[in-house]
């Protein structure tokens, strides 16, 4: 009986969270592309089921299938679109590496000193090679018929730089928020890192909104127990400092450099992509700033403001996050407890689910 009163109350809290996204984008679809998308969707984006058009690109062909078996059964199949495709900036034939774990491989050699350095035998080896054939990234967009990408995410162990570059004059200039993953280390000559994909985005207008680290232990002879043993402890104990590895990151184009001037509808995808990440004051600010542009009237910017605070509530709320003073003693309790917990090993989680 508990169990059905906590699942009743659940689909209560989705369904007011796909209603208040809803009212804020005011009839308008976005559109969302997870190139990579060997998995699910991005955690944040599944609060816009309902609301949104989804479009997965993975050349894994089993990986797809599994892909459309999950949206399936979440009941939205009508709003993804799968293709089992290969992107690069130019298209044509490449080589694949292919290591022993599937989300290591990569167009980039991966077999080199310094991932051994910070990788296991069992992550690694054996690498094997096969012929994949890619297509040119703005040419594959164009003919699927999609000539604009609110939301897009990357994860293609390397050839982030090269899709982007090939985005670059087509959809890439409208779009609101790029989720991506970034090597921190040249792991080979010519092998782009955030520092390279940092140059495109802030030149396309975008800024950096947030990082999240991914950092690594040391590894000796392809196994990372011969230095652990010697120091007592498991891989990831937080006795260890670990050298950072690669970056998600997430950019975002302000209103101010969006040409030419940015329109209501605009204002609202920013609002809602914000949102998807937790950056309600950032999503506030940009509010008042369009009501200050005249971009909306008075009464849509409080009706904005209050779709705002509801999705904050519905998701990221707690009694305990209230600023009265008894909360913050409870707080210093969570705090103190929570440093007793061991880490396992993740630098960061993305938003919660209901």
């Amino acid at each position: 009986m508990i169990e059905w009163i906590m699942s009743w109350r659940r689909s209560r809290k989705r369904a007011a969270l796909r209603n208040a996204i809803g009212s804020l984008l005011d009839g308008y679809t976005p559109v969302a592309v997870d190139i990579g998308a060997s998995g699910d969707l991005p955690e944040p984006w599944l609060d816009l089921e309902e609301n949104a058009q989804f479009i997965c690109v993975e050349p894994d062909e089993e990986a797809c299938e599994r892909m459309k078996k999950r949206h399936a059964a979440r009941g939205n199949s009508g709003d993804y679109q799968v293709f089992p495709v290969a992107l690069s900036k130019e298209g044509g034939e490449r080589t694949l590496y292919v290591t022993a774990a599937p989300s290591g491989s990569s167009l980039f050699n991966p077999d080199n000193d310094l991932v051994r350095a910070y990788t296991t035998s069992e992550y690694l080896l054996p690498i094997t090679t096969r012929t994949l054939k890619t297509e040119a990234s703005g040419k594959f967009f164009e003919s699927i018929g999609v000539n604009r990408i609110d939301l897009l995410k990357l994860d293609v162990q390397g050839c982030e730089l090269e899709i982007l570059e090939g985005l670059a004059n087509t959809v890439l200039p409208e779009c609101s928020l790029v989720e991506l993953e970034a090597a921190m280390h040249e792991h080979e000559p010519g092998y782009p890192t955030f520092c390279d994909i940092h140059a495109l985005m802030t030149g396309k207008g975008f800024e950096l909104l947030d990082l999240w680290p991914d950092r690594q232990p040391r590894s000796l002879h392809g196994s990372r127990s011969v230095l652990t043993n010697v120091l007592n402890v498991y891989d990831y104990s937080p006795s260890l400092s670990r050298r950072i590895w690669e970056v998600d990151v997430l950019y975002f184009r302000p209103l101010a450099n969006r040409q030419p001037e940015f329109d209501e509808i605009q204002l609202r995808m920013h609002v809602v992509s914000i949102c998807l990440y937790g950056f309600f004051g950032e999503a506030l600010a940009a509010i008042r700033e369009g009501r200050d542009l005249d971009v909306i009237e008075q009464d849509t910017c409080r009706a904005l403001e209050a779709g705002v605070v509801r999705w904050h509530g519905l998701t990221r709320y707690r009694p305990w996050f209230s600023a009265g003073s008894h909360w913050r003693h409870v707080r210093r309790l969570v705090t103190v407890a929570d440093h007793l917990v061991p880490d396992n090993g993740a630098d960061y989680i993305h938003a919660r689910r209901l």
